[in-house]
């Protein structure tokens, strides 16, 4: 701590004498190549989320189970076993499932789809046509640059 304040002082001492003398502060290269990645426009601020608009669903025919089966496999469960062990679970008994047996999930998921659809026009009838979904399906079409492959031996 001691040693730490010597050389603040020291440090601050012979700063102000080089500023006196003419010198200017310059960023170091690191500071400047993190500033140069932060001014790139490769990113676009995100569009602050309307709380009234619909809800996309999410989790697909497994999610419907999941919400449908929970409680009684929290039941099925030791006491005291927490939301992973929930989640562990249900995903044994999904895979154990037959095809037949995954169809009306698979029906109920499309049903949710098909009303948050509409429900997502409605909304842009009344909010104006500029309005667009979450942006999840955009963000996975503008996936990141793809990487330059090295040649051999550079």
């Amino acid at each position: 701590e001691k040693k730490f304040q010597e050389a603040k002082a020291k440090f601050d001492k012979d700063m102000a004498a080089f500023l006196a003398a003419g010198g200017e502060k310059q960023k170091g290269v690191a500071a400047l190549r993190a500033e140069k990645r932060k001014a790139k426009d490769g990113k676009k601020p995100k569009a602050a989320k309307d709380p009234n608009a619909p809800k996309r669903p999410v989790g697909g025919a497994y999610g419907v189970f999941l919400s449908e089966n929970r409680e009684k496999i929290q039941k099925q469960l030791p006491a005291g076993s927490g939301i992973t062990g929930v989640t562990k679970e249900a995903g044994k008994q999904w895979k154990a499932l037959s095809e037949a047996a995954k169809k009306p999930y698979e029906q109920k998921f499309a049903q949710n789809t098909e009303a948050y659809k509409k429900a997502m026009e409605e909304y842009r009838k009344t909010h104006g046509a500029g309005v667009e979904d979450d942006g999840e399906e955009d963000e996975e079409a503008e996936s990141s640059p793809k990487k330059r492959s090295r040649k051999a031996g550079a």
